[in-house]
């Protein structure tokens, strides 16, 4: 184990490293204060140098030889100070990546001794016992009250809650308990690591039992102290339960790829997994589980095999194309076969609707694959095959998309729950001829020497001549899937637009959306739930709240449907009302709210916390050392107009350095992106764009932007992408910002949207091809962002690199999602709330330190100016 010194220590050795080389100099012994102020400076600015290019353990030891030569400088000491707790801060990280790998790995070998064990379980009818028992314990869990209600209860409420709770955690605790007698007769390794993680269970459930036994209830401030340090222990509680249940499961395998990929995640040098026993084996069975699912045809299990195989090892072709293959299956699946899971949810929302007057069943549509294919033919495949032959961003492999394109259709015949939809294919001899004939085709296209456009053609009118045969699939069904199974052979952000989605693609790519402002989430099964309304919005003015539940739209529950068809109820037209039947803590019975939709404009520029009462953003991150933050969640048209706004703002009170988040970004518009550029440069190149049939374009800087001086840090992580990569690619590429996080996400591709079919009397595009047709350069350098096949540099490398695991994500993330919310909190708890934000944010908490180096070196540079102007007006230099 490394020793990583205190500043005390440090400033020993530092000590004893100026004495010896004072001594090995001149021979003679000098004390601290012998040592000029010149030589303190030099060391300093070296130590500065050194933490702002990244290395930090190498820049507090020289920092802190400049504090020691110099202990009565001011500076000095405080940028020793400022890189002693942050380069703490960081150990701290890497000890518990260290920590949260070696418990993934231990987690793997539990599950795996889950699957050997559990087979002789199952002989006696143990298995079921032991997972009854335990799903009952969960269950209760699920259904308790916990730190949210309590979060939400007033005074008066409160000692319910508590002893709702309370009663709950009793019963939980017998289920839990019934489980361990189950296996305590038993004795072997299974039993015996059971035991354990019971024992450990046992442990979480003490501290949660005895928290709600001493919750202090008597103020609203006692409450929400109390679900805080509630939601602390109910995470903990939460692990034990899922290690608990992860070896009593009936798919352990499935857990065990969870846990190896977050091992893989935290293994500094990924490649050395592949050399442990544990890794070899786990793939070896993951492989079994996937052959073994195709075979059964269940295709849900076969992807998560093979998915998370892929996941594993990102460079294996035969891997990635087993889990194309097994992709297309779920996807006939979903689209063609029977949805057992849709017809239970049906029947449970029928049920709950009789016990709410308010609501009633969501009214059944048509089967969902006549909506989607609705409209579709072979012409509009026609004419992308022609556009996509000249248009693509380089030559296209007309080999590699007809066996696409057959592929997925040999998939849709070979996919046994289809049969159910297509009685053509419940016959064995007719879908027999038919995937010959395919698999002919396909042979075809294999041993020809050269495959062009024509041969294309034929393959697609091959198949429906012989499906028209035999099993008679609708013309519209196999111009959907050929179609999409030969544009998905080009990239994955080419796709088709099919008649029935494109009215909604136009409007997306309008950036035009008219609602009630609320962004939303849907548990699975579970009625809609309100995140956040949006500042001023039609539903913020209605008395909408984050944590509403919405149990319909329009009195049609919600339970039952997906949120992409609730997103198209809730949206309409501008001027239109709708009704929001909404469940609130409190409330003794639903409510409902009427609200007109009107056009929603999002700000996707954010600060560092919410100003009280207001609701508006505060953009100062640090007061003191006059430090700036802003976040950008996407770059739409209106971004670098607000960007502007607040980057004049900031000048207004003094802000000298600047934060740019760009993490989970996902993009936007290339010419915000520009815009956003400009406001930080005076000169370069910022990005330019080429491709094979489109004129190559440039967008150089125009120097009137709003921060062109102030030190800038931009962060950036694996889900920044397009639009944010360009900013922060081109920032960095022309020298104006230290880039810092993880290597973004890779996405430097343009997409254009190419009509297919147009209604000639409203003009309507009815169906089109978004197709990559050129790549993004960034910066003076032309550094292409795009991540293709094979290629080893892509997206945007940090200047200083800051791994956070998934577990410190979170712990942030949660934070700054509390934050975000519009609510009224008090002025010392968001205080204190954003200080936790900046403690648990490694890679933001690196930004600061950064700036705060930079500012020093800025220093250092004013005051070396200024002794060389005292020097040239001295009596003895003139």
């Amino acid at each position: 184990m490394s020793f990583k010194p205190n500043l005390f220590s440090r400033w020993i050795v530092a000590a004893l490293f100026l004495l010896v080389s004072a001594v090995v100099c001149s021979g003679q012994t000098v004390t601290p204060q012998d040592i000029a102020p010149s030589g303190s400076g030099h060391i300093l600015a070296e130590g500065i140098a050194q933490a702002i290019e990244g290395n930090f353990d190498a820049a507090i030891v020289r920092i802190e030889e400049a504090a020691f030569a110099s202990p009565g400088d001011t500076n000095t000491g405080r940028a020793a100070e400022i890189l002693d707790d942050y380069t703490k801060r960081l150990d701290q990280a890497r000890t518990e990546r260290e920590q949260e790998l070696a418990l993934a790995i231990e987690q793997v070998s539990w599950c795996m001794l889950a699957e050997e064990y559990l087979p002789t379980l199952a002989e006696d009818g143990t298995d079921e016992k032991l997972r009854d028992s335990l799903k009952a314990g969960i269950k209760t869990y699920n259904k308790m009250n916990r730190y949210e209600a309590l979060k939400l209860a007033s005074v008066d409420e409160a000692p319910e809650v508590v002893a709702k709770a309370t009663k709950s955690l009793e019963s939980m605790r017998k289920s839990f308990a019934e489980a361990a007698k189950i296996v305590s007769d038993r004795d072997g390794e299974y039993e015996r690591l059971f035991s354990t993680l019971y024992e450990r269970l046992n442990v979480q459930m003490d501290r949660y039992a005895q928290a709600w036994d001493k919750a202090q209830i008597e103020t609203d401030d006692d409450i929400v102290a109390m679900a805080a340090k509630l939601k602390g222990i109910e995470r903990d509680l939460a692990e034990a339960l899922i290690d608990l249940e992860s070896i009593v499961g009936d798919k352990p395998w499935l857990t065990a790829l969870s846990r190896a990929e977050l091992a893989a995640e935290l293994t500094v040098e990924r490649d050395s997994l592949a050399d442990q026993k544990w890794y070899i084996d786990l793939t070896a069975k993951i492989e079994s589980h996937g052959a073994d699912a195709v075979e059964k045809s269940k295709w849900y299990d076969a992807l998560a095999a093979y998915a998370g195989l892929s996941r594993l090892a990102p460079d294996n072709e035969e891997l990635a194309l087993k889990e194309k293959i097994v992709r297309r299956h779920v996807r006939m699946l979903g689209l063609y076969g029977k949805d057992d899971d849709l017809e239970t949810s049906e029947e449970d929302a029928k049920k709950d609707s009789k016990d709410d007057p308010k609501t009633k069943p969501a009214t059944p549509d048509k089967p969902r694959w006549r909506t989607i294919v609705d409209g579709a033919d072979a012409d509009i495949v026609v004419r992308a095959i022609q556009k996509l032959k000249t248009l693509y961003v380089k030559a296209v492999d007309f080999r590699k998309l007809a066996r696409g394109g057959l592929l997925s259709i040999k998939v849709l015949a070979e996919t046994p729950q289809v049969a159910n939809t297509f009685e053509g294919l419940a016959d064995d001899e007719k879908r027999d001829t038919f995937v010959k004939a395919v698999d002919r085709l396909l042979d075809s296209i294999q041993k020809r020497d050269r495959v062009v456009e024509m041969d294309l053609y034929q393959c697609f009118e091959g198949v429906l001549r012989a499906s028209e045969e035999t099993v008679e699939i609708p013309t519209e069904v196999l111009a959907v899937e050929f179609g999409e199974g030969l544009v998905g052979e080009l990239d994955k952000f080419s796709n088709m637009i099919w008649p029935y989605n494109a009215k909604e693609f136009r409007k997306h790519m309008l950036g035009k959306f008219t609602g009630v402002g609320i962004s939303i989430s849907k548990p699975l099964g579970e009625p809609l739930k309100v995140v956040t309304p949006l500042a001023g919005s039609p539903a913020y003015q209605a008395g909408v709240l984050p944590e509403d539940s919405i149990i319909a739209v329009d009195g049609e529950q919600t339970s039952s449907r997906s949120i992409d068809e609730l997103v198209r109820s809730i949206m309409g037209p501008e001027g239109t009302k709708v009704v929001l039947t909404i469940d609130r803590k409190g409330l003794l019975e639903p409510i409902d709210i009427p609200i007109i939709r009107e056009e929603i404009t999002i700000r996707t520029v954010k600060g560092w916390r919410r100003k009280k009462n207001s609701g508006q953003w505060d953009y100062i991150l640090d007061p003191e050392a006059k430090i700036g933050y802003m976040r950008i969640s996407q770059f739409t048209e209106k971004t670098a107009g607000d960007v502007a706004k607040v980057l004049a703002q900031l000048q207004g009170q003094g802000v000298e350095s600047l934060i740019l988040d760009l993490r989970i970004n996902p993009g936007g518009l290339l010419i915000s992106a520009v815009e956003v550029t400009n406001q930080f440069v005076r000169t370069g190149q910022i990005v330019s764009t080429r491709g094979r049939q489109i004129l190559p374009s440039q967008s150089k800087a125009q120097p009137s932007g709003a921060f062109l001086n102030g030190n800038l840090v931009v962060l950036v992580n694996s889900e920044s992408a397009s639009a944010a990569e360009i900013v922060s690619g081109a920032l960095q590429d022309l020298g104006r910002a230290t880039v810092v996080g993880e290597r973004s996400y890779g996405k430097g591709s343009v997409q254009s949207v190419i009509t297919l079919r147009l209604d000639k009397r409203t003009r309507e595009v009815l169906a089109s091809l978004k197709l990559t047709t050129a790549y993004y350069y960034v910066g003076d350098s032309q550094r292409l962002l795009h991540r293709q096949n094979g290629s080893e540099m892509w997206g945007v490398e940090p200047n200083v690199e800051v791994f956070m695991t998934p577990k410190q994500m979170r712990r942030w993330q949660e934070i700054r999602f509390a934050n975000d919310l519009l609510q009224d909190v008090d002025s010392a708890k968001l205080d204190k709330d954003m200080q936790k934000q900046l403690s648990v944010d490694l890679q933001l908490q690196t930004a600061a330190v950064l700036l705060k180096m930079m500012q020093f070196k800025d220093e250092l540079a004013g005051m070396d100016q200024a002794s060389s102007m005292e020097v040239a007006d001295s009596p003895s230099a003139r």
